[in-house]
């Protein structure tokens, strides 16, 4: 068996008769669109301020950055 949690619920849901390949095969092509489609937003956007750039990043936030 595989140990990848996402084929393991495709074998799964597909044992159940919940899922067949097609739709799948959509969702996975879906997915793939969606990263690509980020990827493309990450490369045309600026890059941040650097004083900017680790706001939202809790673990520098809360001074844990520096740990040793």
């Amino acid at each position: 068996g595989t140990r990848d949690p996402i084929q393991r619920l495709r074998i799964e849901l597909h044992a159940a008769g919940r899922l067949d390949d097609e739709v799948f095969d959509k969702m996975v092509l879906k997915a793939r669109a969606t990263v690509q489609d980020a990827i493309a937003f990450a490369d045309a956007s600026p890059l941040p301020d650097p004083i900017e750039a680790t706001r939202g990043v809790t673990g520098l936030e809360l001074g844990l950055g520096n740990a040793r």
